[in-house]
């Protein structure tokens, strides 16, 4: 409605495109960032919000290069940081993955993405013990986003499943296969 009666507002644009990526409409929400960034192409938050999208629609290469602009305008913006910290622990990249966790989180304590890649990470590294303490930290987190929710129970499946633990690792994996099917 508030796009109806000013089609270019920057921030109804930004916050539209943040409600398209919540709800998994990821090429609208490029869409809106693309608009706010005709206009502004120096908004930090209209860059990370693309790179989300970006991400969500399989375009790994531009995310990247949106999230790093992002923090190029603004070094201490730690969404972006978190982002591409959990985009290098998808992609087992560990060492590039802890490193930006780290810098997320010294900035922002609770940043999902990097708190994920954190429990990504110590998955990978095996310590299924700090991966189940991580996963159960971000299921804590009520505002989580629901498809990082479906991935943290799955590592929360495979965390404990580590620790030979498979019942409740099963329970896990069929509470996050629930979870992707809600969201898909």
């Amino acid at each position: 409605q508030g796009l109806a009666l000013a089609p270019n507002d920057l921030d109804l644009l930004t916050a539209l495109g943040l409600c398209k990526n919540k709800l998994g409409r990821a090429g609208e929400a490029q869409a809106a960032f693309d608009a706010v960034l005709r206009a502004r192409p120096d908004f930090a938050p209209a860059h990370h919000g693309k790179g989300t999208a970006l991400e969500r629609l399989g375009d790994l290469e531009g995310a990247g290069l949106h999230h790093r602009a992002a923090i190029d305008l603004m070094p201490r913006y730690a969404n972006p940081i978190g982002s591409l910290a959990a985009m290098a622990a998808r992609a087992g990249d560990t060492e590039s993955a802890r490193a930006l966790a780290a810098r997320a989180l010294s900035i922002d304590p609770n940043q999902v993405n990097a708190q994920f890649a954190s429990a990504a990470v110590a998955l990978a590294e095996r310590d299924f013990t700090g991966a189940e303490a991580a996963s159960r930290a971000l299921l804590a987190n009520p505002s989580i986003d629901p498809l990082d929710r479906a991935l943290c129970e799955i590592m929360l499946g495979d965390a404990v499943d580590g620790q030979g633990r498979v019942d409740e690792a099963f329970s896990a994996y069929v509470a996050g296969k629930a979870a992707f099917r809600r969201c898909h």
